[in-house]
């Protein structure tokens, strides 16, 4: 008997080459016509394991936080998308794209953004500074992305008592915050690296801090 909760669900399975030498072992949906032949050596495959994707049931309501994002001049369609879908799992009530930021209007977006542009409030603004002093009177406190003399520790974040809303600022991947804007923020937060590289990728940084603010924030209710 088949499941109807799972019948319209793709199943997956991971094929593996038969040539000895290569053995490459790949994922690819079972009715995949593709998937029958090795894509690095051509070899017949064979099917190995399946399962059906199975999607977790929908909450009743989504819960936002006091907490939304200001994402400005970010130029990676792959970045935007993916502070899309950050946003929406950590309960973000709204985005600002601001400057040459993409938007939802671009259908590449919707490639790692995976639906959320749909549900996520956003709007598009030309200028940053503007949407940050509209903030702040609205009693926002901004918290900019960034390294320097000010920055402060993302790991502090989760011992503190949070009791503003907090506006969440990335900027360019390569320059980084707008000064001016940064002149504007209450705090400026580093993420520490250890490695050769001073700063990580502006969608998983964002994803980083945004989480961190939201632990905070829910650990007070």
């Amino acid at each position: 008997m088949t499941d109807a909760t799972n019948a319209s669900q793709p199943t997956f399975g991971f094929f593996q080459c038969g040539n000895d030498t290569c053995q490459f072992r790949f994922p690819a949906e079972t009715d995949n016509i593709r998937a029958k032949n090795c894509p690095i050596c051509g070899t017949r495959t064979t099917l190995t394991t399946t399962e059906t994707v199975r999607h977790l049931p929908k909450l009743q309501t989504q819960q936002t936080l006091p907490l939304v994002g200001v994402v400005d001049n970010v130029r990676s369609l792959l970045n935007v998308g993916t502070i899309f879908r950050s946003s929406d799992g950590v309960g973000v009530q709204h985005l600002y794209l601001c400057g040459i930021t993409a938007t939802p209007n671009n259908p590449k977006l919707t490639k790692s953004a995976l639906g959320t542009e749909a549900t996520l409030a956003w709007s598009h603004h030309h200028n940053s500074l503007a949407v940050a002093r509209d903030l702040k009177a609205r009693g926002y406190q901004l918290w900019a992305l960034e390294d320097g003399d000010r920055a402060i520790s993302a790991a502090s974040i989760a011992t503190m008592q949070i009791e503003t809303p907090i506006a969440l600022i990335v900027g360019h991947e390569r320059s980084g915050v707008d000064p001016e804007l940064l002149a504007m923020c209450d705090a400026h937060i580093f993420l520490p690296m250890n490695g050769i590289k001073r700063s990580l990728n502006v969608a998983t940084a964002y994803t980083t801090v945004a989480y961190l603010v939201s632990f905070a924030m829910t650990a007070q209710h």
